[in-house]
């Protein structure tokens, strides 16, 4: 189910930027893993913290080959460092502000959690890997967010449709 945007409306832009070996984290019943297989991306691992959504996922998405229980704030748990080219956060990060109040001054735990979703990414990329968030919340809040000593910002992009950024 793919309430923020579709694979295909977001295929070409992710064409430029995928390379290597991709995570997708918080994956949730997303198709978005089964998609970029069938487009020939096979060095690639979904995540989901719920067991049971990670079991039922590989049920309905059986062409994915990994599928693995992982907590994006806690993915050291599971991968090693510099494990990926690529991570994706299709709406996972959107999850930890949802209670985050003024999106202007988002409180204290909000912005701790943000940070440890940054420091761990950070340890999993790869030297010149990239972190990739399709979100719906607006870029300038997600800039502010994402502005930490782990992550480097260089680029955001609108996505012209649906409810995403």
């Amino acid at each position: 189910y793919e309430w923020l945007v579709s694979y295909d409306i977001i295929r070409e832009q992710l064409k430029s930027e995928l390379r290597g070996d991709i995570l997708l984290v918080g994956n949730g019943n997303s198709c978005l893993p089964s998609e970029l297989v069938r487009d020939g991306y096979s060095n690639l691992i979904a995540s989901d913290y719920s067991e049971i959504v990670v079991k039922r996922m590989r049920q309905v998405q059986p062409q994915v080959k990994h599928w693995v229980v992982a907590d994006m704030l806690r993915l050291r748990q599971v991968f090693e460092t510099n494990s990926f080219d690529c991570i994706i956060d299709k709406a996972a990060m959107d999850a930890l502000v949802t209670d985050a109040g003024d999106p202007w001054d988002p409180n204290k735990e909000t912005r701790q959690a943000i940070c440890t979703f940054a420091r761990e990414v950070a340890a999993c990329l790869r030297e010149d890997g990239k972190l990739i968030q399709i979100s719906f919340q607006q870029p300038h809040f997600r800039k502010r967010l994402m502005d930490t000593p782990y992550l480097e910002l260089d680029y955001v992009s609108d996505i012209d449709c649906g409810l995403g950024y």
